[in-house]
């Protein structure tokens, strides 16, 4: 049976996944900080899979923990990623002349890019402070960073209906 995890999932996981995050909820199957040393055997995970949790981590961790990923992976595995895309961000910001706030990629609507470049978590100093966001990727960056933890294959994977992330897939 396929090892597929879910790092981050929160209240939201994904069906077909072993559920892991640093908060204990509904749907959370393991509590587990995954910036740190896993306890997971080498070469025995098939998948990672990491929605808007990387850009909580902080930045100067990125090499061990990409590292410790690539570790449990077997190989042939899939690790995909999805984060803001701070290159999108910046030239919003730069297309606005410098608001705040910016017309939502087609839907009408306006967004704040204060909220989508530190996170909207816990700005009120409540406990989950700490889930604001530690970190900004472009995609090229997110690749260099994957590939000195000896990922392959690296590549974006165009979703037209959602430029402001960066959907990433790459193999061991």
């Amino acid at each position: 049976m396929a090892v597929r995890l879910e790092f981050g999932s929160g209240l939201e996981g994904l069906p077909g996944y072993y559920h892991i995050d640093i908060i204990k909820c509904d749907g959370v199957d393991k509590k587990l900080d995954v910036s740190k040393e896993l306890p997971f055997k080498d070469n025995s995970v098939d998948e990672i899979l990491a929605r808007h949790l990387i850009e909580h981590i902080d930045y100067w961790k990125y090499p061990g923990v990409f590292e410790e990923w690539y570790r449990i992976m077997k190989p042939e595995g899939k690790l995909s990623l999805v984060t803001p895309d701070f290159e999108w961000m910046a030239k919003s910001y730069v297309k606005s002349r410098g608001k705040d706030t910016i017309l939502w990629y087609n839907t009408g609507r306006n967004f704040n890019l204060n909220f989508m470049i530190f996170g909207g978590h816990g700005d009120k100093g409540d406990d989950r402070s700490a889930f604001r966001h530690k970190g900004l990727f472009g995609f090229e960056y997110l690749k260099m960073l994957l590939e000195m933890a000896k990922f392959r294959n690296v590549a974006r994977i165009e979703k037209s209906e959602q430029p402001y992330n960066i959907f990433c897939e790459a193999i061991k």
